[in-house]
């Protein structure tokens, strides 16, 4: 939460746009709230109340966390118990998550995954570590297993918030690819010469790898190209494609490094703007 009242929160609690929202502080001061923002690809959400001089807390640097570190969570668990907090530690990083309620369903790339006990209502309540800066913002929990909780590491969120500041929405940079990241079971599978990067899969279901009149379209990529890089910054499993692209704003012409049957070249391409 910032001191003007702009609150971070998850998408799956505010998505029903016939429902009113109320935020109750911990002194039990309440306030309505208005969903300012709603992120297309995170589950991200921001609302806003009218109240100034709000207390705060610390954005830590989710690209630093450890696994084994200690891990606290906080959250109204189950929507009966306020200001619970459980601890734990990182038991994981760059996981990617199949979240959904059984209706619907997402994906969340190099989600944080914690023992720290996380439960309904718990989401969009932050992930803190030892000196009380936020790490991530709690989102899933395994139903499958125990202790299993996830949470979108806070630095993916960071370029929303600061989208918002300046323009007062939402603003992703787009290419207009769909691609796999590699790993080595990928690339065996598909016969491929890199084992790094993003890989831009041959469409399927209608679906064509490359979106048609997309920057990448313009640009001249072809399904099958690995882009390994993106102005030098190498593409793995620790840095994938989507969050090297959030850090840039639309409009921005970047180069991108691929292989294509086998052979490396550099080509640019103007970022676009998701819709």
């Amino acid at each position: 939460m910032q001191a003007d009242g702009l609150i971070v929160t998850n998408r799956h609690v505010v998505e029903d746009k016939q429902a009113t929202y109320r935020v109750v502080l911990n002194d039990g001061r309440e306030f309505e709230a208005v969903v300012k923002a709603i992120d297309s690809v995170l589950d991200f959400a921001l609302l806003k109340i009218e109240a100034t001089g709000l207390p705060t807390v610390q954005l830590g640097d989710s690209d630093s966390i450890r696994i084994g570190q200690t891990a606290i969570a906080i959250g109204n668990v189950l929507s009966e118990f306020s200001n619970t907090v459980t601890s734990g530690i990182i038991s994981g990083i760059n996981r990617r998550v199949v979240a959904g309620d059984g209706i619907t369903s997402e994906v969340i790339e190099e989600a944080i995954q914690t023992d720290a006990a996380i439960n309904p209502g718990n989401s969009g309540g932050p992930l803190v570590n030892l000196r009380g800066e936020v790490i991530g913002i709690n989102t899933a929990v395994s139903q499958a297993g125990q202790l299993l909780g996830f949470a979108i590491p806070i630095n993916a969120a960071k370029p929303l918030l600061t989208s918002f500041r300046e323009q007062g929405r939402i603003v992703r940079p787009w290419l207009g690819v769909r691609y796999l990241m590699l790993n080595a079971a990928i690339a065996e599978q598909e016969k491929l010469s890199g084992k790094e990067g993003a890989y831009i899969a041959p469409g399927h279901r209608g679906e064509p790898g490359i979106v048609a009149e997309s920057p990448a379209a313009k640009a001249g990529l072809k399904e099958r190209d690995i882009i390994t890089a993106i102005n030098g910054q190498a593409l793995n499993a620790k840095r994938s494609m989507s969050r090297v692209i959030a850090d840039f704003k639309s409009g921005t012409e970047i180069t991108l490094t691929i292989l294509r049957d086998g052979k490396e070249m550099a080509i640019r391409a103007t970022l676009g703007e998701l819709k």
